[in-house]
């Protein structure tokens, strides 16, 4: 089920809600295909100024073909927001809380890019509503695990039913200024078989030299598992390998600099705590990049999404286990 979550906007009172942001945000896991997508409608600033802006990004990633896909900014005049829902002129996210369902709907078309799909819960949604520090701000976050998958993703005259999918999806609100000292580290991944779904996030400063502590959840046939973060070992290898695709156009011109960031291209996880154990190997294929313009200061900010395939075993509840699967890690600063 999905329990009840609506958007979260700014009231006349509140005193930061110049930095104001909020999004929606689902990541496509289609199996039988090897596609990972990212949806996502974003909010920043005052709903109410004349600076605000909302973003829609979607960006596909196809193994063997890296991403493609592009986001559109726009103004307030063009942006609706419902009790849990967000409109664009190109696209629309909705959470059906009733239903236990997420539906998008976004057309890029100068980009050939578009999808239409409609999600729903298995398993139990997870809130993390007291607010985790970040910069000199702080973010709140509300996440279903994993949902299964029924539409289409299309890409130039390629048209993919889905098949085998699942999702993961996420909505997160609080107060920060992109530009300022404001970075996390995030991931998902889906096993292809068991139903096995793996959960990491921490906050950091942008250097990456001061972490928050780590959040790791792993749900399974027998349940969910949260393992405390001093249980959480984090591993990566970094990388500069081609150029990532980067969005939008305008603004990855203007940053020039950022063109070849620093990744991983590995990622590992492992955590062991009361006879529950789990280790967990990302292997990135190529990276995307989108860069965030915040409306009230100037300064920007960088979200990167790896995608590529992971492998997993451990223990859960005395069962071992041994899966691989698809997956996202996403490094912001």
């Amino acid at each position: 089920m999905i329990a009840y979550d609506p958007l979260r906007p700014p009231s006349v009172f509140d005193p930061s809600a110049a930095a104001y942001k909020e999004w929606l945000h689902l990541n496509l896991f289609d199996h039988g295909n090897a596609v990972v997508g990212v949806v996502n409608v974003s909010l920043h600033g005052d709903p109410r100024s004349p600076q605000a802006l909302s973003v829609l990004a979607v960006l596909i990633h196809r193994t063997g073909h890296g991403w493609v896909g592009g986001a559109e900014v726009h103004g307030p005049d063009e942006t609706r927001m419902g009790t849990s829902m967000i409109t664009v002129p190109d696209g629309a996210f909705a959470v059906d809380h009733a239903a236990g369902a997420v539906f998008a709907d976004a057309r890029l078309t100068d980009l050939g890019v578009s999808v239409r799909l409609e999600a729903r819960a298995v398993g139990p949604s997870r809130a993390i509503e007291r607010p985790v520090p970040i910069g000199g701000g702080w973010l709140s976050w509300y996440v279903v695990p994993r949902l299964t998958v029924t539409g289409h993703v299309q890409v130039g005259d390629e048209r993919h039913a889905l098949a085998n999918a699942t999702a993961y999806h996420d909505h997160n609100w609080g107060r920060w200024h992109w530009g300022d000292d404001v970075a996390w580290d995030w991931a998902t991944f889906h096993a292809t078989q068991d139903d096995l779904t793996v959960v990491f996030a921490r906050s950091c400063d942008r250097a990456r030299t001061r972490l928050g502590r780590a959040w790791l959840l792993v749900r399974s046939p027998e349940g969910e598992r949260r393992f405390p973060a001093s249980s959480v070992e984090v591993e990566s290898d970094a990388w500069v390998a081609g150029r990532a695709h980067r969005i939008p156009g305008a603004m990855a011109a203007l940053h020039q600099d950022r063109s070849r960031p620093l990744m991983p291209t590995r990622f590992r996880l492992a955590a062991r705590h009361a006879g529950d154990r789990v280790e967990l190997e990302f292997a990135a294929e190529s990276v995307g990049q989108i860069i965030n313009a915040d409306p009230v200061k100037r300064g920007y900010g960088f979200i990167h999404e790896l995608a590529g395939r992971f492998t997993a075993r451990g223990v859960l509840s005395d069962r071992a286990f041994e899966v691989d699967g698809l997956g996202i890690v996403e490094r912001v600063d």
